[in-house]
């Protein structure tokens, strides 16, 4: 098959949803080989943080000179992102080719009343591309939960990493904090590593007795030497330890992703592998996302998240609260129907001068309406415009020229926001800000807008 009958057969397996459990993942790792078994792992499981934790641990290890996997999801802008070495995504060719290679395998599963899901398959699918590729290290986010999730397929990890935890997946998961962080921890190996986000709430004794239990290293970020000496809708500048950072990332909650990292790193560093204090901050500091708290524009003031659960509601408040304070912002919203849209609106309506609630193509989509409606049970001015360009160009008129325009809510709105909108990196703005934190790297500080 070529790449878009590639696509074409991915998505043929969507409709099989989500179906946690190791069996299928394992046949079908047997059928091709067990490629998963010629590979290191950093394994990285939480409800919120996880991809830009991941990111910036793979850009680290790949500035130290390591030939680095990384596996993420969701894809936000093309379907081989999940799918990345030393930060190139996977060839359309050779995507094709694994999917072309996996197909009778999985036919062969189903014949046995195994069905695998489309994760399943492209977790398959990269770690064949990763031991294929050589890779020295491979960065492997979790989908969803962790002990009966599809990456869950590897033997061991070099360092387990459990992320902020929050409500979501309940259905999935279990409907407490503590019920979702014991099957996160279920990526915790015994005897291991494991580095968790320094403020975890009521899942925090769950991960403490998880480590007990596995008689695994424990490490927890010190939020005591870490200082934040810059911050604003460019970034942050901190320090942490002895050492000095910039952040392009945007909010508090990213400096605190990143003090994860460094732990993490600094434990493969204690481990023997060669990572210099250089190396992570060039990682650190090279380190951007699409559609997490991603600053598109700055003139109109364009920012797009793709985050959709009451953690995620918290951060993008705190970003506009300290990074945009007073400024007028107008939202234009998806979500879909199994998420807490409730609990989201209820932690953002303090920050939002105006909603336009919009839809989606997908039977999983939020009716605009319902939106719409609850917006102003909060007090919310709302309208509902079903085609989200239309939503975003009423936004951005309604927030001109001081105010600004908020994406959020979702991942696929971000997605198709990004497919027609013009991205205007915001030179101005954020050159003074690194400037301001690296005077001697002025001329190369703006090479990165270019991208």
């Amino acid at each position: 098959m070529d790449y878009a009958q590639a696509l074409e057969y991915m998505a043929s397996l969507r409709p099989r949803g989500v179906s946690l459990g190791l069996a299928r993942i394992r046949a079908l790792c047997g059928l091709v080989g067990n490629p998963q078994k010629k590979l290191k792992f950093i394994h990285i499981a939480g409800t919120n943080g996880k991809g830009s934790t991941a990111a910036m641990i793979a850009n680290v290890l790949r500035e130290a000179g390591y030939k680095t996997g990384l596996f993420t999801s969701p894809a936000v802008l093309d379907g081989r992102e999940p799918l990345q070495v030393n930060g190139e995504m996977i060839g359309r060719a050779a995507f094709a080719r694994l999917a072309t290679e996996i197909e009778p395998s999985i036919d062969l599963l189903a014949g046995r009343n195994m069905y695998v899901t489309e994760f399943e398959a492209l977790t398959a699918m990269a770690l064949l591309h990763f031991a294929r590729s050589g890779c020295d290290l491979v960065v492997l986010e979790v989908g969803l939960g962790g002990r009966e999730d599809a990456t869950n397929v590897i033997d061991d990890s070099l360092v387990s990493v459990i992320l902020s935890i929050a409500l979501d997946h309940m259905a999935f998961l279990g409907n407490t904090v503590q019920k979702i962080a014991h099957e996160k921890c279920g990526i915790i190996r015994p005897g291991g590593v494991t580095v968790t986000y320094p403020e975890q709430g009521d899942a925090m004794p769950v991960i403490e007795e998880a480590v007990r239990l596995n008689r695994s290293m424990f490490i927890v970020p010190s939020l005591d030497r870490l200082e934040i000496t810059r911050s604003g809708i460019e970034g942050s500048a901190f320090r942490y330890g002895d050492v000095n950072f910039t952040l392009r990332l945007i909010g508090e909650h990213m400096v605190k992703n990143a003090a994860v990292a460094i732990e993490v790193l600094k434990a493969l560093r204690a481990m023997g592998y060669a990572i210099d204090d250089s190396a992570l901050t060039r990682g650190i500091y090279n380190t951007t996302l699409p559609a997490r708290m991603e600053l598109c524009s700055e003139s109109p003031l364009l920012l797009i998240d793709g985050g959709h659960n009451e953690g995620c509601a918290l951060a993008l408040r705190a970003v506009l609260q300290t990074c945009l304070p007073g400024k007028k912002v107008v939202a234009v919203c998806a979500m879909m129907s199994d998420k807490d849209y409730i609990a989201y609106l209820r932690i953002l309506a303090p920050r939002i001068s105006f909603l336009i609630a919009t839809g989606l193509p997908m039977e999983r989509a939020l009716p605009a309406r319902a939106l719409c409606d609850a917006a102003t049970e909060y007090r919310i001015g709302a309208q509902c415009v079903e085609d989200c360009e239309e939503a975003v160009t009423r936004a951005r008129a309604m927030a001109a020229p001081e105010g600004v325009t908020l994406v959020c809510g979702s991942f696929f709105l971000a997605k198709a926001i990004r497919k027609y909108t013009t991205i205007r990196r915001p030179l101005s703005r954020c050159t003074a800000f690194l400037r301001a934190c690296f005077p001697a790297a002025s001329t190369t500080s703006t090479a990165w807008y270019t991208k």
